[in-house]
């Protein structure tokens, strides 16, 4: 990724996290972001300038559909299956509302596009998607319902009748707690599907499963997303206590979320962990730019050269971003190296 369009994505998410927490602070008295607020509505604090677009402006213009707007403004798009290849521009990967540059090792939703890929004055960029929105519904019904149809959907593995395998595997020779592992499939974030891999659902903040996380239990050591997986997001196991938590232990994969866990059931209490399914720094980045009101990331990535490499760039990536990142290093090569090891 180059320095410069780095430091743009940073700062774009920096200021999309500090318009969140502005909004939550414009009314009187303060409440959480996100929770309900008492008092004072509908007037401004003294000194609180009124932002210029809501909450809903601002989902909807990060939802509005990437590639019709770039059609609109005269890009060539290829299709390929549910998502659109930008000819010319080296592997620029647009699906709905998202985009990916491979090339660059970036991307982001369809507001991020317009400030960082075109430039625009984020307040234009704003305007630009809803009026692009505002015309998607004059279109006649049987253009949308075409489009709409057009994209598809992830489906998971099937699964199995039973866990059998998946248990003894994560149990017997990863060594994890079966207590924790009762818990994850009692919660939907494990089964067994019908080849026998432990499947880890990976699913967007409104909870649609989005992709999986694959993990072989044979002879032959298979990791990997399931094919049609939407690589933006990442495995994530909420607190165990089910409360709202502003940290979040990053780790490489699931497996190393419940090994860690095990090594420290205090993180498990009160922190939320997400698995980049590997070292994918464009899943880390979408779950930043979707809870902005989480604070701190804990970088809990394998000891090893690629892994240590790859905490420091996300520690400074972060801290740009206006979020604590310490690094926190496992004393084996893994985390799941250092439970069956200790």
């Amino acid at each position: 990724m180059s320095t410069g369009y780095a430091n743009t994505q940073i700062q774009n998410i920096h200021n999309r996290r500090q318009l969140h927490r502005d909004s939550c602070n414009l009314t009187s008295p303060p409440a959480p972001c996100g929770g309900r607020r008492t008092g004072g509505a509908g007037k401004e604090q003294k000194g609180v300038t009124a932002l210029p677009y809501s909450e809903a402006d601002l989902r909807r213009a990060k939802q509005a559909d990437l590639a019709r707007f770039l059609q609109s403004r005269g890009y060539r798009l290829k299709r390929e299956g549910n998502q659109y290849r930008v000819a010319g521009y080296g592997g620029l990967i647009v699906q709905g509302n998202h985009w990916y540059w491979f090339s660059r090792e970036i991307g982001g939703n369809s507001l991020d596009f317009l400030v960082e890929f075109l430039g625009m004055d984020f307040r234009q960029a704003v305007h630009e998607l809803l009026r692009l929105g505002e015309n998607r519904e004059s279109t006649p019904p049987r253009r949308e319902k075409r489009h709409r149809n057009s994209a598809k959907h992830f489906e998971p593995p099937p699964r199995n009748e039973t866990d059998r395998r998946i248990r003894d595997y994560l149990v017997k020779k990863r060594g994890l707690p079966e207590s924790l592992i009762e818990e994850l499939i009692g919660a939907g974030l494990l089964y067994e599907d019908l080849r026998g891999n432990c499947v880890f659902p990976c699913r967007d903040r409104s909870g649609r499963v989005r992709g999986a996380f694959l993990r072989g239990t044979g002879g032959r050591d298979f990791k990997g997303l399931a094919p049609g997986s939407d690589f933006r997001y990442g495995w994530v196991w909420p607190p165990a206590d089910g409360g709202f938590s502003s940290r979040v232990v990053v780790v490489e994969s699931p497996i190393d979320a419940v090994s860690l866990a095990a090594q420290r059931p205090a993180l498990r209490k009160r922190h939320c962990f997400i698995s980049l399914n590997g070292l994918r720094q464009i899943t880390l980045f979408t779950y930043v730019d979707h809870h902005p009101e989480t604070e701190t990331f804990i970088l809990a990535l394998d000891s090893d050269p690629a892994g240590q490499a790859a905490a420091e760039k996300l520690r400074l990536m972060l801290k740009g971003a206006g979020c604590k990142a310490p690094i926190m290093r496992p004393p084996a090569k893994d985390w799941n190296e250092a439970l069956v090891g200790g």
